[in-house]
């Protein structure tokens, strides 16, 4: 075989194995109707957490999903006199501590309200997990 052909060969080669790459991410990637919505994934040195404002907000519940997402839900009070948007950031732990997934969420509070909110993981293999609230600013 001559060099040309070769090359030929090894560029064919190339693109099939990207071909069955990018088939394997289309049917086993995430989906956007995989049940309910996922909160925004976050980077840990992005966490803001101001006590004035985290005293605001309870964590009510962590539930697991059917499809083994974990749902951490609360409620935030309007505790400053004005409206305000929040952002939380709930991280899900095992029972070493050790963090999981962290997700964050905006809720829009209006002055004197109280709100309900929620935040999901990701799916997670763990039985046992744990909503811990990280951060509010």
């Amino acid at each position: 075989m001559s060099g040309r052909g070769r090359l030929i060969g090894l560029a064919v080669v190339a693109l099939a194995v990207v071909g069955v790459a990018v088939w394997a991410v289309l049917q086993w990637g995430p989906r956007a109707d995989a049940g309910p919505e996922v909160g925004a994934s976050v980077d840990p040195a992005a966490i803001v957490n101001d006590p004035d404002l985290r005293a605001q907000v309870k964590v009510t519940a962590c539930a697991r999903e059917a499809d083994g997402r974990w749902t951490a839900r609360g409620e935030v009070a309007d505790g400053l006199g004005r409206d305000q948007a929040l952002v939380i950031t709930i991280s899900y732990t095992n029972a070493d501590a050790t963090v999981l997934d962290r997700r964050q969420v905006t809720v829009d509070v209006g002055e004197g309200e109280s709100v309900a909110w929620s935040v999901t993981s990701a799916a997670l293999e763990e039985e046992n997990v744990t909503c811990v609230l990280r951060g509010v600013g």
